[in-house]
C-alpha cells in the first residue's frame, strides 16, 4: 500500500509538471513589470521559458515567476492570469468617473501658464484588456474631445500636471518631463517617475527614474538588477537593505519602501 501511494504521488507530480510545459509558436508575453514582447517559438523547461523576440530575433530566457501571462497569436491565454477588474471609483467632483465611454477620461490639467482646465481627454486602451489605459496615447500630445470629436490639441511641454481617474478607478498623475508627460508614482524625499514608450515590437514598455533629496538620479530597469538600483537611491539608509533584499518587487512594495525612507529621514 505504501509503495502504491508513493507511485501515485509520483505519477500526479509528473502530470503537474507536464501540464506546466509550454509550446507556443507565436504570441505575446507580458511581464509583471507591464513590459511585453511579441515572440515566436516559445518553449518552457522547469521554471523557465525561452523564446525568440520577434523584433530582434534574439533568444531570451526568463523565470516563470517574472511573467504575468502569455497569449498566443489569437489572444488566447496560454499561461498565467488576467489582472482582476476593479470597479471601485473614488467620488471627486469633476474627476469622478460617472461615464461609460472608454474613449476619454475626465481630466484636470494645469498648464505652464497656471491655467486650470477641466476637460475630456481622448485615450486609447489596451488591445487585450479594455479597461487599461494606454499611456502612450497622451504622453506627448493631449487631445481634448467633445461628442467623440477632437476639438483641441495640447502639447505636453505646455502642461505642468494632468490628473484623472482611469477606468480601473485609480487616480493617475502625470507631470511635465520636457516634450513628454511622465507618470508621478511617488513624490516624497525620493521622486519616482515612470516614462512610457514603444519598443521595436510596437508594444508598450516603460523605464522608471528616481531622484532623491541629494539630487542623485537613477534609472530603474526591472529586467536587470532592480534591487541594486533601490539600494543606490536609498544609500543614506543602509538599514533598508534587508527590506529591499526580502521584498517582492512590485509597485506597492516599492511605494512602501519609499514611505519608510521618508519616515527615517
Amino acid at each position: 500500500m505504501k509503495w502504491f501511494v508513493i507511485l501515485l504521488l509520483g505519477f500526479s507530480s509528473a502530470i503537474a509538471v507536464a501540464q506546466e510545459k509550454l509550446s507556443v509558436e507565436k504570441g505575446t508575453i507580458f511581464f509583471t513589470t507591464n513590459q511585453s514582447y511579441a515572440f515566436t517559438k516559445l518553449r518552457s523547461a522547469d521554471d523557465q521559458v525561452t523564446f525568440l523576440n520577434t523584433a530582434t530575433q534574439s533568444e531570451f530566457t526568463y523565470f516563470k515567476n517574472s511573467i504575468r501571462n502569455i497569449k498566443d497569436a489569437d489572444g488566447n491565454l496560454i499561461f498565467g492570469s488576467e489582472p482582476p477588474k476593479v470597479n471601485a471609483v473614488k467620488p471627486v467632483e469633476w474627476l469622478n468617473r460617472n461615464y461609460t465611454s472608454t474613449d476619454y477620461v475626465r481630466a484636470e490639467i494645469v498648464t505652464r501658464n497656471k491655467d486650470t482646465l477641466r476637460v475630456k481627454v481622448k485615450v486609447s486602451t489596451s488591445t487585450f484588456i479594455g479597461e487599461v489605459v494606454d499611456e502612450r496615447s497622451f504622453h506627448n500630445i493631449i487631445k481634448l474631445t467633445e461628442d467623440g470629436k477632437t476639438v483641441q490639441k495640447i502639447v505636453a511641454r505646455d502642461i505642468n500636471v494632468m490628473r484623472f481617474y482611469d477606468f480601473m478607478g485609480s487616480l493617475r498623475e502625470f507631470i511635465n518631463n520636457g516634450d513628454y508627460l511622465a507618470e508621478l508614482l511617488y513624490d516624497g524625499k525620493i521622486k519616482w517617475l515612470r516614462h512610457y514608450s514603444t519598443n521595436l515590437s510596437m508594444n508598450k514598455e516603460f523605464v522608471d527614474s528616481m531622484t532623491n533629496e541629494k539630487g542623485e538620479r537613477i534609472s530603474v530597469n526591472y529586467l536587470l538588477n532592480v534591487r541594486k538600483s533601490l539600494k543606490t537611491i536609498t544609500n543614506s539608509r543602509p538599514e533598508l537593505t534587508k527590506m529591499i533584499d526580502e521584498m517582492k518587487i512590485t509597485d506597492d512594495n516599492i511605494g512602501k519602501l519609499l514611505r519608510k525612507y521618508d519616515k527615517l529621514n
